[in-house]
């Protein structure tokens, strides 16, 4: 530009302009940093009642963004973090937010940790926070409800965050660490029916791993994805069933999987599960105190899983296990190992008030089998003890369903130890009433066994 043909007045104006400009990108690169600093680590300190600290501040004036790196929150009590990042990018966009929505272009959240301590008598670590968060304000006269302005995020990202979590409360202190962790969401609206597409990902220290994919939509609320717990290891969880549960798990693990739709629109309702599984893999089960192991399933699945919640309607395809050992007692009081192993202790009971019965779901499965399951049977109630065994046990019930009248096929087959063969074949009905018509076929059985 040529500036000697401009006019004293309009190089006045440039002039001003020029310095406006470098002042304010002065005020946000220089100028802002240090006091957003010192006043967000006084007003966090006073509020949160815990040392705020933060490392740098970085703002740009131009592009309406903050950066705030190395934020860390003590612990109240003992030495150690409770609550910080390694960066926090937040982007502002004015332009768009012209439009008729608060507009936030991105936000981005690397290396955040928490740490999550239930304490012994049952409260958290940060119990104090959330009180002061809920305490009634001082009453102000009602102002006329105004709607809110919407909220729209074009991404918010989220990246090797980490969470320790400890239970003091239990007998036997619980803890684990999740992570790392990483959360993405795209086109977030807190306003319109499009749902924001997400994908969250958790590795806990034992390998475990939760996968959680699908869209998001705020008002109404609406959500439709999959979810995946894999390999969650059974006997790390032993604090919150070793005090319910007299049997002793000593090893198993579980993954569950489905799809999920859920609408709490009041025209639409949803509450419905497809494509549902679970899967137990090398579950062995003890009687306590240190015993050994009288259950174990290499492999039992539920499978096929179709849930209806608001109807109530559950179908699924099949339930069953292939292989594994059962070995049943009966003690000379009568009682049976495995029923001694899953009844809860005994406690206060307390009467219920009477209430209408519910309704009977409409259940349905496919077929419930176990496949070469061997068991072995001590009867100590006998005038003398006595050994029996199963080999190469299968069973299947197919068509199971609650409806009036309805009959299953039945089917079992096994060995007889040391020699013989059973097999049972016919149809079972279990409502109104249960009764059975079943044809038994059993071949070259040794007797000796139940001489006792």
């Amino acid at each position: 530009m040529n500036t000697g043909r401009l006019t004293p007045r309009r190089r006045r104006a440039l002039g001003w302009a020029s310095g406006l400009l470098a002042a304010f990108a002065i005020a946000g690169f220089f100028v802002a940093p240090p006091v957003i600093k010192a006043q967000l680590e006084r007003r966090l300190t006073a509020a949160l009642g815990r040392t705020v600290t933060v490392g740098k501040v970085k703002v740009n004036p131009f592009a309406l963004s903050l950066t705030l790196e190395d934020f860390d929150v003590r612990l109240k009590e003992g030495d150690g973090s409770f609550l910080g990042w390694k960066r926090l990018y937040v982007n502002f966009d004015a332009l768009a937010s012209l439009t008729g929505s608060w507009v936030l272009g991105a936000i981005e959240l690397d290396g955040a940790h928490a740490a999550v301590i239930l304490k012994p008598d049952g409260s958290l670590n940060f119990s104090d926070i959330l009180a002061r968060a809920t305490a009634a304000p001082a009453a102000v006269p009602a102002a006329p409800a105004r709607p809110a302005r919407p909220l729209r995020i074009g991404r918010l990202a989220v990246s090797g965050a980490r969470v320790e979590f400890a239970d003091q409360s239990r007998p036997k202190p619980f803890a684990t660490v999740l992570g790392p962790v990483s959360f993405v969401l795209t086109e977030f609206h807190t306003a319109g029916a499009q749902g924001a597409p997400y994908r969250f990902e958790a590795v806990t220290e034992a390998g475990e791993k939760l996968t959680w994919a699908g869209t998001l939509q705020a008002a109404p609320f609406r959500s439709a994805g999959e979810l995946r717990l894999e390999q969650i290891v059974l006997p790390k969880y032993a604090a919150y069933y070793v005090d319910r549960v007299p049997a002793e798990l000593l090893d198993g693990r579980l993954s569950v999987r489905g799809r999920y739709d859920v609408s709490l629109d009041a025209a639409a309702r949803r509450l419905r599960l497809t494509e549902g599984a679970l899967e137990l893999q090398g579950v062995r089960l003890a009687e306590r105190p240190g015993g050994e192991a009288v259950v174990e399933l290499p492999r039992f699945s539920i499978t096929g899983v179709e849930v209806d919640a608001l109807a109530p309607k559950v179908a699924i395809a099949a339930i069953g296990g292939e292989g594994g050992r059962l070995q049943i007692r009966r003690d000379p009081d009568g009682g049976l190992n495995l029923v001694k192993m899953f009844l809860p202790p005994a406690g206060p009971s307390a009467s219920a008030p009477a209430s209408a019965p519910a309704p009977r779901p409409q259940v349905t499965v496919g077929e419930i089998y176990l496949k070469q399951l061997q068991v072995g049977l001590e009867d100590r109630a006998a005038p003398r003890p006595a050994q029996l065994g199963l080999a190469d046990l299968n069973f299947s019930l197919k068509d199971f369903t609650l409806a009036d009248g309805a009959t299953m096929p039945l089917q079992l087959d096994c060995g007889w130890a040391p020699k013989g063969r059973v097999r049972v074949a016919g149809g079972v009905v279990l409502q109104p009433a249960w009764r059975a018509e079943v044809k038994a076929d059993v071949a070259d059985l040794e007797l000796l066994p139940l001489s006792p």
